[in-house]
């Protein structure tokens, strides 16, 4: 399933719900990609102001909550940006 998450730090809870919706109506393997506007670690954060650890901590405990797992980045760019 396609995602991509709400980008203000307000909104987030929005995309969150919609995982653990999404999750919960099916028992079969599910498959999440795209661009959740989030990140599990500080250092896949670059530019502006730092995240707060408790912003990090509560992505990847809805993470953790829905048995997903991170499959991990194999290309070191970010998102694409507009010069």
């Amino acid at each position: 399933m396609g995602i991509y998450g709400w980008p203000k730090h307000e909104d987030k809870h929005h995309t969150w719900k919609l995982i653990r919706k999404l999750k919960g109506s099916t028992t079969l393997p599910t498959l999440f990609f795209g661009d959740f506007n989030d990140i599990l670690v500080a250092s896949e954060k670059q530019g502006g102001g730092p995240r707060r650890e408790s912003q990090i901590t509560a992505f990847r405990v809805m993470i953790h909550k829905c048995g997903l797992y991170d499959l991990g980045l194999l290309d070191t760019n970010f998102t694409w940006q507009l010069e």
